[in-house]
């Protein structure tokens, strides 16, 4: 289900690939909402880059806008990550995220205590 919904995701928001068969089941709301247009971040980056190129445009709308990003200049030599421990009656879990700050990938090494 997990791998089913990430392409799903990922074909949402860029628009590319192929939509999974069958789609990932719809939440149990009554009346779901209908399904987005594929490539709505296509779509945004699109219009913020025709209003960056337009003759009006400046420095005073994108910070209206907030289409002006500060880069990130600080030195990340690894990526960071958070933990959650959820511990239920039957199953205890750790949840991790990752900042990756443009590595490749990061490294998981674990082990189960069996006591």
């Amino acid at each position: 289900m997990g791998a089913q919904a990430n392409t799903y995701k990922g074909f949402i928001t860029t628009g590319e690939g192929v939509i999974p068969q069958p789609p990932p089941p719809h939440s149990p709301i009554a009346d779901p909402p209908a399904v987005p247009v594929p490539g709505i971040l296509t779509r945004v980056f699109a219009q913020i880059a025709r209003i960056k190129n337009s003759r009006s445009y400046n420095g005073y709308i994108g910070n209206e806008l907030g289409i002006i990003s500060t880069p990130d200049t600080t030195d990340h030599p690894w990526p960071e990550f958070s933990l959650v421990f959820e511990h239920g009656p039957e199953v205890h879990r750790v949840s991790l995220s990752f900042t990756k700050y443009g590595h490749d990938g990061v490294w998981i090494e674990s082990r189960i205590n069996r006591e």
